[in-house]
């Protein structure tokens, strides 16, 4: 029997067996694949499945095409300056704003600050204020040292190990006037591993994805202010292990918390992502690109250092990111109208270019 023939056969033998193969590969997640300021990310969560994680190891399948739609939230990153607690977090370079209504009712907001480096996003912090019915509660929460989100680049088989301090002040308000104070500090031990590959389908789409298994210890110590020094009341402990799954260009594409081997606060996936603020006010009109039209090769001229470099395709898709100004390598664009994105100093630059 010829080659072709035993081709045939076994494709015929698989089909009628009924068998689906599905093929995936290996990547690594980088800093690329994570949102930038200026990106709007919505999730879909399902509070009502009942979802496991599945098994480890090369070449998996996760098929969570059964999920269906509890709640749809939305994140905006943004730039630190100027925004609520600010000042708190003076190393942050991005921040990741709640849009869920609940967390901008009447004055109310939800802000966490991050470093976000090379090697990957560093938690700084968080600043909450929750409001209703004339009450108010402040959240300041610091984290020392700053913990790592992913260390980056991540690969399969990639371990890594955090002890850290998630210390949070808060106080409660009423007519403005101070009701309560007080302070928990959580001591966390959190264990990192890629520890499988392969493909995660949901109801939004298929991906290559990395997952990634996170084991969370926390011990709490519990203190109130009381004649102007903070007093020790009590502690607790808590354990349970989050799921991860990465993928190439969109970072985070699902996230299942489990706690005593069942889910725990359901399962979120990745719904989709756009660019936002294309018409923001240009602080830096000294930017220059050229040439225009570009070919080969766009040139970045400024009097200010560029921190990063973004370029989007005229539907706001993300298609270049570099921490410098290098010259952008145009060879394998299509022409078109694109926008280039630069950081400078805290300052947001949009510049819109042609490729010819």
């Amino acid at each position: 029997m010829s080659y072709k023939s035993i081709h045939r056969f076994f494709v015929a033998l698989l089909l009628i067996s009924g068998i689906s193969t599905t093929l995936s590969a290996q990547i690594s997640i980088s800093i690329s694949d994570f949102p930038h300021a200026g990106m709007l990310v919505a999730r879909t969560q399902d509070t009502s499945s009942s979802v496991l994680a599945g098994p480890a190891g090369p070449n998996q399948v996760w098929d969570f095409s059964h999920l269906v739609t509890s709640f749809i939230d939305s994140t905006l990153y943004l730039m630190p300056d100027g925004l609520p607690g600010s000042q708190n977090h003076p190393g942050a370079n991005l921040v990741e704003k709640d849009m869920n209504a609940s967390a901008n009712f009447e004055g109310a907001f939800n802000y966490i600050y991050y470093d976000s480096e090379v090697d990957g996003w560093y938690n700084l912090g968080q600043e909450l204020r929750i409001t209703f019915w004339g009450f108010e509660f402040n959240y300041h929460m610091f984290v020392e040292p700053p913990s790592l989100i992913l260390p980056l680049p991540c690969t399969y088989g990639l371990t890594n190990t955090m002890d850290f301090d998630w210390d949070t002040y808060s106080s409660g308000w009423y007519a403005g006037g101070q009701t309560d104070t007080s302070r928990v500090v959580s001591n966390m031990h959190v264990t990192q591993e890629a520890d499988a590959w392969g493909t995660i389908i949901t109801p939004e789409g298929s991906y290559d994805a990395l997952r990634v298994h996170e084991h969370i210890k926390i011990l709490d110590s519990i203190y109130e202010y009381n004649a102007g020094s903070w007093i020790f009341q009590d502690t607790s402990q808590s354990e349970w292990s989050d799921w991860r799954w990465y993928a190439n260009g969109i970072g985070e594409v699902g996230f299942l918390r489990e706690s005593g081997g069942k889910s725990g606060g359901g399962f979120t996936f990745f719904k989709s992502s756009t660019l936002v603020g294309l018409d923001e006010t240009i602080k830096n009109q000294d930017l220059k690109l050229y040439p225009i039209p570009a070919h080969d090769k766009l040139f970045i001229e400024s009097p200010k250092p560029i921190n990063r470099v973004e370029v989007f395709d005229y539907y706001g898709n993300q298609l270049y990111v570099a921490l410098n100004s290098d010259p952008i390598s145009l060879s394998d664009l299509p022409g078109g109208i694109y926008f280039l994105r630069a950081y400078s100093n805290g300052d947001v630059i949009v510049k819109k270019f042609i490729v010819r």
